[in-house]
């Protein structure tokens, strides 16, 4: 979980300075580590290793890669 965190910030920050197809690869990186963490939480979850996971850390994490999808999207 934390690298997958960690793979977020670290790729939408490099994204950010691109201006060629470099930055789509890295928002879409950014993308499945966001989808990835949102996967962590649920099975941590389901396999008891937390309670329960607040609903809008997940709503959260969904805007996140939502955003990361737009940014990724060619640009015409």
């Amino acid at each position: 979980a934390r690298r997958a965190l960690t793979s977020i910030a670290l790729n939408t920050a490099e994204g950010a300075k691109m201006n060629d197809g470099n930055a789509r690869a890295r928002f879409k990186t950014a993308m499945g580590s966001a989808n990835e963490e949102r996967a962590c939480l649920e099975t941590a979850e389901a396999m008891g290793y937390l309670e329960a996971v607040d609903p809008r850390m997940i709503d959260d994490l969904d805007r996140i890669a939502r955003t990361l999808n737009r940014l990724a999207r060619p640009r015409y």
